[in-house]
């Protein structure tokens, strides 16, 4: 499944209670929890309060327990012989350690946060099978009956292309006709939009939707094309709700919006009032010119370089804002930051890298980037 609440709608708290119930005699044993490294101690604690689960997290060569005991560990050792285990997605992803995680037995639930950094290596519309580091992870996983079963968190499933969540629904085991070509995905999206409005009268996407509902052994309705080139306006729009609501991606994902409490709010299922945010740009002013004058150069760089980036590839040029979140962190985070881009750029200078892409040289080092922000090339 796919858990994909907005931001702030307690995804983890939800996850721990899922993991809960299966642990509870419901065919869960052994439990990989693939976190982001950053958060590894804050799952750990969240675990333990909200779910009541000792779950030790190993880093580092070490095994650290709920409990605050720590000790040396074998990697291999610790796959084997720990039923429920958080290891970051960093340490997981890299292909000395996949190898281990592979040899080790059987999971019978992977569950991986923030799984949007699973993505295809390259924003290509045919190239299901070129995936990241952390996408290949998951497609191994998957394809080498090594996850009986996989839950996916991710607030943004789509970072920048339609696609996206698809890809991750192949690595739930969505696949036959959906996952030939993602042009048919939007034929049949583009069916389900003509059908909300009334205006559907379209012979071929009419037989291209039966075609592909035909293909899927789990699709909870039938369909003839001549039910939908037939059918009156506003039983168009009944068609076109149904087949949104039973398309592969809505029964996977699962997703809780702040819409979602103001309507319990209004039945009375909760007592509060949702909160609303107001959002304020303040300018402060710097007490030292000279960190006015740091932050204007900055920002100058990113406007700059932002362009040129998103000229080259759509939403490229991202990477270049976290430099503007460093500033604001402190001036020791901007300088290592930029420390590190001066020794990148030395090496290109020099010719000291035998190879050089510049996508991968903008993607910055990991240290730079906040935990639900990992950009992996």
């Amino acid at each position: 499944r796919l858990l994909c609440d907005e931001v702030g709608m307690g995804k983890t708290i939800e996850a721990i209670m899922v993991l809960r119930r299966l642990l509870a005699g419901r065919g869960v044993k052994r439990a990989l929890l693939l976190v982001p490294a950053g958060l590894l101690s804050q799952w750990q604690d969240e675990l333990r309060e909200k779910g009541g689960l000792l779950v030790p997290r190993y880093e580092s060569g070490n095994l650290y327990h709920a409990n605050g005991d720590e000790s040396k560990a074998v990697a291999a050792e610790v796959l084997a012989q720990q039923n429920l285990l958080l290891i970051s997605r960093e340490w997981a992803r890299l292909e000395r350690n996949r190898q281990q995680l592979l040899k080790a037995p059987g999971w019978d639930l992977v569950l991986m946060d923030e799984a949007h950094a699973a993505r295809r290596r390259s924003a290509e519309e045919r190239e299901f099978n070129i995936g990241n580091l952390l996408l290949d992870l998951l497609r191994q996983l998957q394809l080498k009956g090594h996850a009986k079963s996989i839950m996916l968190l991710s607030a943004t499933p789509m970072q920048i292309n339609p696609w996206e969540p698809w890809d991750l629904l192949a690595v739930l085991g969505v696949g036959g006709h959906w996952m030939v070509e993602f042009n048919d995905i939007r034929q049949f999206y583009s069916t389900i939009g003509l059908l909300q409005r009334g205006s559907f009268n379209d012979n071929a996407l009419a037989k291209h939707a039966q075609r592909l509902v035909e293909s899927d052994d789990e699709f909870p309705l039938q369909l003839q094309a001549e039910d939908l080139i037939f059918a009156l306006p506003d039983q168009q729009k009944e068609w076109g709700k149904r087949l949104r609501d039973v398309s592969p991606l809505s029964r996977r994902m699962h997703r809780n919006t702040r819409d979602t409490l103001r309507y319990y709010y209004q039945i009375g299922l909760i007592d509060s009032k949702p909160p609303t945010r107001d959002v304020v740009d303040v300018i402060y002013d710097y007490q030292d010119p000279l960190e006015r004058q740091c932050y204007q150069g900055i920002t100058t760089y990113i406007n700059l370089r932002f362009d040129e980036l998103e000229s080259e590839k759509k939403g490229k040029g991202f990477v270049m804002t976290v430099y503007r979140r460093r500033m604001a962190s402190s001036p020791e985070a901007i300088q290592k930051s930029l420390e590190r881009r001066v020794q990148g750029l030395d090496r290109v200078i020099t010719k000291a890298q035998s190879t050089f892409n510049w996508w991968d040289f903008e993607e910055l080092d990991w240290r730079d980037l906040e935990p639900e922000e990992e950009i992996d090339p």
